[in-house]
């Protein structure tokens, strides 16, 4: 049976242990135990953190043994050199212990946990040929480096840096806190806590433990993680902090806390989404991932927007300030791999869309936001949510083959017109897309624009006159005119080349014959006035149209007689 000098101290106290040991040492009977109780108590001394320096009183009626703890202390603790067992010289070169085992402190090697891992691996040797009173890596981090480095070492390193050595080493330290009533700010900056460049998971970890024993120590003064961190942390900054670390369930309680304190955060500030993301400290947003701020920030982009329904809320071109479309293509399917942001990914991707489709310029290429393989995938899956959403436009819609043909082929006939049905499916079709959409609406011009020919926007912008139309489409109708205009204006080309593509139909009685010829004729003359002289619009149409019925049709629109026919408007065309 073996008994530690933990165990003994039940029963004798250490002034009763020193004299049978040094009693013991002068029998030959019992030289042989008594020295291996020798050994134990120098090695409790030293895991007590008993130094030899101690004053007399420490050592009172053992002071014989003084100076062999004192030998003891130098070897172990504080020596030049490290006298390792004859096995642990055959298992480890001596130069690798003594290298790391007596450097000084360092950054780095505090840091990356190349000291503490060898003193782990040290220690562990040493207790594996010990059956009792094994040496404690705490008491030797103690001896070696003093008070102020032990905390910062045993958190030090990967996170994944933990072994029973490691370990025990840990509850030593807190239970030296607990013995010394530490308070908690000291704890928290031993740990380095209070540093967010040093806030990593193990220091983290070492806390929760201490403040777990400190409240069973102390039930009458219980205290919560946040409540002590919250005081050196902005919510904001915790939390991306907290979500940076690797996700465990000894964390999940205090991020619960922090995400209760954030979101009443951003409930109390009320501030426009733009604000608030200009608010945010730059680890928040700067950083190339998403996270639950970037969550919670949508869900008040979301809430405001809704409160305040004057205002806008476009996400995706408030993170463009920071990161461009590439950047955000990575992140966003970064995101949709973790499952608590999936929805932030969808929102975001869908967000991101919205937004090349409103900026009128991916029609016939890919946007312009590199050629990696995530945007490659990201651009070919916006293509098949376009072809998507052109194929549900037609709804339940009955089309004559041809017209089908051509409609999958983003060409809208006016045959598919002559009803107002599909026009009205096509509107609703868009209007339920930014129905539950967080973020940028699409445009209804600017999604048409992409997904038909400039040919079938201008006669959607135009259509055929429809008995009983509600106010509402007749109202989507006066916008896309609006926006059809801007578009021209936008992309200033010769109105020879608009015409080409519009196919006006020079039938008088046409339905939309007239407000079509009108319309391209307001555009032609204001583009010779505002943007560039250029051939007179008399004469466009009449390089396209014979002559003979150019003439006649606008007769017969006019009901005026007027062989120069020279416009200053379109308004003197038509017959009121």
């Amino acid at each position: 049976m073996h008994y530690s000098i933990g165990s003994l101290k039940n029963f004798y106290t250490e002034q009763e242990l020193a004299t049978f040991i040094t009693n013991g040492l002068k029998n030959p009977e019992t030289e042989s135990v008594a020295a291996k109780l020798k050994v134990h108590l120098l090695r409790h001394w030293f895991n007590d953190l008993k130094s030899p320096q101690d004053d007399v009183t420490a050592f009172h009626g053992y002071e014989h043994l003084r100076s062999d703890y004192l030998g003891y202390w130098k070897k172990v603790g504080y020596g030049n050199t490290v006298a390792p067992s004859d096995q642990m010289r055959a298992i480890v070169s001596v130069e690798k212990f003594e290298a790391n085992l007596f450097t000084v402190v360092t950054t780095n090697n505090i840091k990356y946990g190349t000291l503490l891992q060898s003193f782990a691996n040290f220690v562990a040797h040493v207790n594996s040929e010990i059956r009792v009173e094994t040496l404690d890596l705490f008491a030797l981090l103690f001896a070696r480096f003093g008070q102020r480095h032990v905390a910062d070492i045993l958190t030090s390193g990967d996170s994944t840096l933990i072994d029973r050595t490691i370990t025990r080493a840990q509850n030593s330290q807190i239970q030296f806190w607990i013995r010394k009533k530490t308070l908690l700010d000291d704890v928290i900056k031993s740990i380095k806590l209070d540093n967010e460049n040093e806030f990593t998971y193990s220091r983290l970890k070492l806390f929760l433990m201490y403040i777990s024993v400190y409240n069973d120590t102390f039930k009458s003064n219980t205290v919560m993680p946040y409540s002590v961190l919250e005081k050196y942390y902005h919510p904001l900054i915790l939390a991306s902090l907290l979500y940076e670390l690797p996700k465990s369930s000894e964390l999940e309680k205090l991020v619960k806390q922090v995400e209760i304190d954030l979101e009443d955060f951003f409930e109390r500030t009320d501030l426009p989404p733009e604000t608030m993301f200009g608010l945010l400290p730059s680890r928040c947003y700067e950083k190339k991932e998403f996270d639950q701020i970037t969550r919670l920030w949508l869900e008040s982009g979301t809430k405001f927007h809704k409160d305040h329904p004057s205002t806008t809320f476009e996400p995706i071109r408030i993170l463009n300030t920071v990161h461009d479309d590439g950047a955000l293509i990575d992140m966003i399917l970064m995101a949709a791999k973790d499952n608590d942001l999936k929805h932030v990914a969808e929102v975001l991707k869908r967000d991101l869309w919205s937004k090349w489709t409103n900026d009128w310029k991916h029609k016939h290429k890919s946007p312009d936001v590199g050629t990696s393989n995530n945007v490659k995938s990201m651009v070919k899956d916006y293509r098949t949510w376009l072809n998507t959403i052109r194929s549900s436009m037609r709804g339940n819609y009955r089309l004559e083959e041809n017209v089908k043909k051509e409609f999958e082929r983003g060409i809208i006939l006016d045959e598919a017109l002559r009803d107002g049905v599909l026009f009205q499916n096509i509107v609703m079709k868009i209007e339920e897309l930014n129905k539950n959409h967080i973020g940028e609406p699409l445009g209804v011009y600017a999604i048409l624009e992409t997904l038909f020919d400039v040919g079938s926007v201008f006669r959607l912008a135009y259509p055929i006159k429809v008995e009983g139309r509600s106010p509402h489409f007749e109202a989507v109708i006066e916008q896309l005119q609006v926006d059809q205009a801007r578009f021209w204006f936008r992309t200033p080309s010769n109105p020879a080349k608009f015409l080409d593509q519009f196919d006006l139909d020079l039938d008088s009685k046409s339905p939309a014959a007239l407000v079509r010829f009108k319309a391209f004729v307001q555009h032609s003359l204001e583009y010779n006035t505002e943007i560039k002289a250029a051939t007179s619009t008399l004469e466009i149409l009449r390089a396209r149209y014979d002559n003979n019925a150019l003439d006649a049709f606008l007769r017969e629109a006019s009901g005026i007689d007027s062989p120069n026919w020279e416009w200053k408007n379109s308004t003197c065309l038509f017959r009121s």
